[in-house]
This record gives C-alpha cells, structure tokens and sequence, in this order.
C-alpha cells in the first residue's frame, strides 16, 4: 500500500527541522486551460488514464515508474490541506488535475481536486454529522483515487467505492457490505472493464466500471495479521478522524487484518498478486489469481516470510518477477508464474516498503540511511548509495548537534522516471543510545525488523532529493516536511504528499522547553521547474535521446513501437505545455514562444509516422530557436 515506512527509523524524541514553513508561497491564480484529453495508451495497464500518475503506484504493476522526463532544478510552488496527513499520493488526471484524498468525519470532504497551480476546482461533499458512513467517509485516508480514461474518478473508502466524474458529479456509489465484503478496499486497481481490488478481510472483488455492478469476489486464504501495535500517544490527533487513527497505524504493518496493500496487475496475463496474511497470525504470503471465464481463481499461494501485509507488490516491466519486501526486513524476488521464490536478500527494510521497478530491470529499495539498487531477475545488488554521506547536512547546530553526527533517511517512496530518480530524503542528527536509553526507546515496543533500536535519527531539515541511475545525487530542494508518495505531471511539475509522521511522534514525545519548531503539518505540496523556458528546452534535448536510442536511457528501451510512439507525443504536449507556462511567467518572448510551438508540428507529424531519425534532427532544429 505504501512506501512510506521507512519514515519509523527516525520516529524517537525530537523534531528539529528548519522554519520552512515560512517559505510556502501562495501562488496566484493562473487561468491556463485545462489540457485536451488524450486516449493514447501510455503503458500503464488497461483503462488507465493517459496520464503521468493515474494510480496510487502509477500503473497496473505498481512500478513507481513515470515515463516522462522531469527537470533538473525544481523550486517549491504551493501547499495546501497543511492540517491533514497522507498515507498515499496525489493522482493526475488527463486533463492535469490533481486529486488527493483525506480521512475526517463529520462538516468534512475527503476528495479534493485541484488543477496543477494548487487551486481547488472541486470537493466531495460534506459529511453529514450521524451520516457519516452514507458518505464519502474517513476510509478515504488509506485510498489514492484512480482515474480512467475518459477523466472518471474512482474512490474507495470504509464501506463503499465511488466514481465522479472530473467535474465532480458522482456516477455511482456501491457498498460493499451488501456484497458479503466487511473490509475495506485499499487503492483500487483497474482490469479489463473492471475495477477491482483486496480488501481488508481478504476478499478480492471486481465491479463494472461504467455501471458499479458486482462481477465476482473470490475469498483468499488466511487469517488476521499479528495484533495490533501500541499506538503513540497524540500520533495523527488532528490529521485524520479518531476511527481511523489506530487503523490507519495497524495498516502500516499489515496488522490486526488480512491484507493492508495495493495489488499488482501483470499487464501482460491479467494475474493480480495481492500481499497478505496466511494461515497464522506471523505467515506472510503472496497470493497470484486470474481473471478466467468463470471468475476470479487462485492461481498459487506463496510463503514470504513473516506475517504483516503492509508491502504493496510491484512487478517487473518484462512480467518475470514480483518484488516485496515481507515482516522479516527481506526484499524477494518471486517468479510470476509459479509463486516460487526466485531470490530472498536480508535488507534490513521495514515491513511496508514497497519497492520501484524501472523498465531497465531494476529495482530499488532503501533501508535506513542506505538507497540500494538490485538487478530484479537475480537480485544482485548493482549500487548502493549511503545517504548520510551525499545528502546529510554537516553543519549541524544547536544543543542536539553536540552530542550527535550528521545522518540523512529516505522517507518516501522513489519515484523512477526515465533518466533520474526521486525521494524525499531527511537530514538528521544521529544520535546514539546508552543502554538505559535503549530500555526506555519507545520503538521497542515495535517488534518489526528493519526499525534501529540503538539509536535515533533526529530530522533537522527536508530535502527533495534526484539521483541518477548510479546512485549519485543530483539535486536536493527543500521540502516542508515527512513525504509519503511522490509523483510526477507532463509539464515538469512534482506533487508530494506528507504524512508527518516523524515530526508529528517527535514533538509529542519531546519536551516543551526543548522543541524548536512549531506544531507538525501535512498537506499535498506542489514544486515546479524553476524555468519553465529551461524544462522546455531540456525536454527537447532529451527526446533527440528518447528517440535515436540513446544507450543513456536504458529505462525507455523495452517500449513497444506503440507506447513509444505515444509517449514521446504526449511529452511533446508537455513542451507546449511549458512553453505557455514560460508566456505567463514572462520567461520567454511571446513571439519567440510562438515559433517554437509552431515548429514543433514538424517533430510531431515525424512521431506519429515513427519516423523517429526524422524527429531527432527536427527537434534540433527547434532547439536552435531557443
């Protein structure tokens, strides 16, 4: 479901961060019009949106993948929902609206859409106080909105699953409780017609995606995961409703319920792989099931470890291998078609870290201070980066700096697109404990590998962070606090959910005359490129790459002739896109921008021809203009 577990390592005592809040800007509303809706299949499994980020992990496979080029040189652009907390991350229509999910009861909506300057264009209505489940309720808090391609939103929360159209207007409502389904679905999946997903009491069901009406449900074996986890005093008291506060902190580890994650979908067979509990409380498993003529079958069930469901699966873009990471901090590698174990490596990782698959057959997976990339075929281990020695700040100050050293935690998931990869990465001050101190650490009381117990990380500031495809940073943008998902737009712009998790235990375990910032937020965080003018031009440079096959750009050769096709004419949309952002920013001449535009049908003409040695040079030609 989520990759945001690894946020626990730096869970003890204090949060430290700079005053960024001071920095968010409210930015003026900008009346560019929506883009056209494009039906063109972008890779990312059937019915999904021609979009950058349609779903909770991008695509059917859970990739965390974006095929289009982001910039280099990011700057932060807006916030807003600052008082809430996000498990998931915001999702992008084909139009360029963006829609993020909360978790509150009642004189509260919980689906909001915005368009990509941060401005709201609509909401779900209010909860009605004693009502509250007839509505589009709390559940939401644990569910990404996926959208289809026609611009459709669909919704799951606590006992329902809805679909709006991008204007808001809702389609239909279905409740699962007359569908024998007591759980709730967690970030739906599309499939052939249908969208589908697991649910909490381990059931996996299909409805019809234009009308709502039930298809079939196949029950999985198992039973509830380990118990529930003590929760901390004060953790999430104002970012989500009291129902679902200590659900929400049960479904980080997969506990007190069968399954707690996204499933996956091969977009090749159909198979849908769901994480889940087995037939004891501590059996972790992965379950592969078909869609054939008569229904939903279990086609294998695979043993991975210890139990706790909290890791969605992402699959490898060849279709070979799923990738989890299980209870026991083990990252695994299991066939596809046979549920065997292909490979098990000790990684150290918290129960809940899914990992990213890049179309290059690699897959990335992070673990304290460490990033660590692996060949997903064998799991060999290709890099691996130590983020305290590339992104942890040195000169640490003040009364925690004295008795700690610099250390540096991912805590988001990595976003992977075609040339770099993202995170949001804290800088911290590491401290270590004595033994009396190591009695007391509250974290003991969370028996789940991969979570250090001997010492904290205390956060000290908040970086965006981009890295090549060798582990070396690139760049690191200040963020405002704990990310959760991060994903990616068509015209360069990055979205980012926080959970402020961290900051939120942190504060409240820290004493008053000690803490040095205010009061954690949230929110769904906006960044765009520092010059759109800029993001044009390199997005140009980087088609004459995408299409003369650059060795460079390992990440974009497994592409059909179909989905390369339509993914360099949707990234040709995005410079049309930036080029009218640069117009309105005043970053570029009007005229200037206007010849470009226009000499940008010739590269676009070659494209829809798959004439891609033809584009290069006309692309060249058009970065001349620049």
């Amino acid at each position: 479901m989520k990759k945001i577990l690894l946020l626990f390592l730096v869970i003890p005592f204090i949060w430290s961060c700079s005053d960024y809040q001071k920095q968010f800007v409210n930015k003026e509303t900008i009346k560019l019009s929506p883009s056209p809706i494009s039906h063109r299949d972008l890779d990312a499994g059937d019915n999904y949106a021609s979009s950058p980020w349609p779903a909770a992990h991008r695509d059917a496979r859970n990739s965390d993948y974006t095929p289009f080029y982001t910039g280099s040189d990011m700057t932060f652009s807006w916030i807003d929902l600052k008082y809430a907390g996000f498990f998931i991350g915001p999702t992008i229509g084909p139009e360029g609206n963006v829609y993020m999910p909360t978790g509150f009861g009642a004189g509260y909506s919980n689906l909001h859409c915005y368009d990509r300057y941060g401005n709201k264009l609509w909401e779900s209505e209010k909860l009605v106080k004693g009502k509250e489940l007839e509505g589009l309720d709390w559940g939401c808090e644990i569910n990404a909105p996926i959208v289809d391609k026609d611009g459709n939103v669909y919704e799951a929360d606590w006992n329902q699953i809805w679909s709006f159209t991008n204007t808001g207007k809702v389609r239909w409502v279905v409740n699962l409780r007359e569908h024998g389904i007591e759980g709730m679905f967690i970030s739906p999946f599309f499939l052939k017609g249908y969208i589908g997903g697991s649910s909490t009491d381990g059931y996996v069901a299909l409805f019809d995606m234009k009308t709502g009406k039930f298809y079939d449900k196949v029950k999985l074996p198992g039973t509830k995961g380990p118990k529930s986890l003590p929760m901390f005093d004060g953790l999430w008291e104002t970012q989500m409703a009291p129902e679902m506060r200590q659900f929400a902190w049960d479904a980080v580890f997969g506990c007190n319920m069968q399954c707690s994650n996204t499933p996956a979908v091969d977009l090749n067979t159909g198979r849908i792989f769901v994480v889940a509990n087995g037939n004891t409380e501590n059996e972790g498993v992965i379950h592969g099931i078909d869609l054939t003529e008569d229904g939903l079958k279990i086609a294998f069930t695979s043993s991975t470890g210890f139990g706790g469901s909290g890791t969605s699966p992402s699959i490898t873009f060849d279709g070979k291998i799923v990738v989890l990471t299980d209870g026991d901090g083990y990252f695994n590698g299991i066939d596809t078609e046979t549920g065997k174990v292909v490979w098990r490596i000790n990684t150290e990782s918290v129960n809940g870290v899914s990992s990213t698959t890049a179309p290059n057959g690699m897959t990335i997976n992070y673990s304290t201070n460490l990033l660590t990339a692996y060949d997903a075929l064998t799991g060999k281990r290709l890099w691996v980066t130590n983020l305290d020695s590339v992104v942890a700040d040195k000169d640490m100050k003040g009364l925690v700096a004295r008795k700690s050293t610099p250390s540096a935690v991912a805590a988001s998931n990595v976003l992977a697109t075609p040339d770099k990869i993202w995170a949001i990465v804290l800088s911290c001050a590491k401290m270590e404990l004595s033994e009396k101190q190591k009695k007391k650490n509250n974290m003991r009381k969370i028996p789940v590998r991969g979570i250090p117990k001997d010492s904290v990380r205390i956060p000290q500031k908040y970086y965006l962070c981009s890295f090549d495809y060798n582990g070396k940073l690139l760049s690191k943008t200040p963020a405002p606090g704990d990310g959760a998902i991060i994903s990616a737009g068509l015209d360069g712009r990055i979205y980012v959910s926080g959970l402020s998790v961290v900051s939120e235990i942190v504060y409240n375990q820290t004493p008053a005359f000690f803490r040095t910032t205010p009061k954690p937020t949230g929110g769904i965080w906006g960044y765009e490129p520092r010059s759109f003018r800029n993001y044009a031009k390199e997005t140009l440079q980087y088609l004459v790459k995408y299409c003369t096959n650059d060795p460079s750009l390992s990440t974009t050769h497994h592409l059909s002739d179909l989905h390369k096709k339509n993914i360099a004419l949707e990234q040709l949309d995005g410079v049309r896109l930036a080029l009218e952002e640069a117009v309105i920013r005043k970053d570029i001449d009007e005229n200037k921008a206007e010849k470009i535009t226009e000499q940008l049908n010739g590269p676009y003409r070659y494209l829809k021809e798959e004439k891609y040695s033809e584009a290069a040079s006309a692309i060249k030609a058009v970065i001349e203009l620049f």
